[in-house]
């Protein structure tokens, strides 16, 4: 009863409820903190499970958390900002009192982490219509944070890497089979062969055809 969690992005998690009751979730963009609070990975700590009866912390938050709810059942339009205000007082308390100590090493890591996870998705599933945020959904994270960690940690966004990856195999195919160029770009995960065609003109200089001369 009243319990309160904070899921850290990355980490899967299921849900069950044992009798009645309401649940309550508030799903936050892992940048919005990071970007606000120096660009690094921040990791919350919050299980109400293990609190002590004389922490002040969580009910204090309890209650910034029981506005946000009545504030949204409410539904009025004049209260959107007032729901604005009150996650952002809801976050700023949990970067102050619930947040682990800052760690270079695991902000590095956790970047890094899910940089090897794309790449090595990729590489199994280049030949397949997979997006980004398939990949994100996977991972439990933002589309839109996704895409920064890879245009930080491999110097191009997603759509650029896996072409890349697609015309790495297109290349040795050319080089190799007699398979028809529109067998090639459908083989390879390119969705038509005027895309085919232009994402090899734009990496060689040349289209399929000319380079297979």
């Amino acid at each position: 009863r009243e319990d309160m969690f904070f899921i850290n992005s990355s980490f899967p998690v299921t849900s069950a409820v044992l009798q009645p009751g309401i649940l309550f979730r508030i799903s936050v963009e892992p940048s919005v903190l990071e970007d606000r609070e120096g660009g690094g990975y921040i990791e919350i700590d919050l299980d109400s499970t293990k609190r002590k009866e004389t922490d002040l912390r969580y009910k204090q938050l309890h209650g910034y958390v029981i506005e946000l709810i009545r504030s949204c059942i409410r539904k009025q339009d004049s209260d959107l900002f007032d729901q604005y205000s009150r996650c952002y007082l809801i976050l700023g308390h949990l970067c102050k009192y619930f947040r682990k100590p800052n760690n270079p090493v695991s902000s590095m890591n956790a970047s890094q982490k899910y940089t090897d996870e794309v790449v090595r998705i990729i590489w199994e599933n280049y030949d397949k219509q997979i997006t980004l945020q398939d990949i994100a959904d996977r991972l439990y994270i933002t589309n839109s944070h996704l895409s920064r960690v890879l245009k930080k940690n491999l110097g191009k966004n997603y759509r650029e890497y896996i072409n890349d990856v697609r015309l790495h195999y297109a290349v040795w195919e050319l080089e190799n089979s007699d398979k028809t160029i529109l067998r090639i770009a459908n083989d390879n995960g390119f969705s038509g062969l005027a895309i085919f065609n232009k994402s090899f003109k734009e990496a060689y200089g040349i289209s399929p055809m000319e380079y297979r001369k």
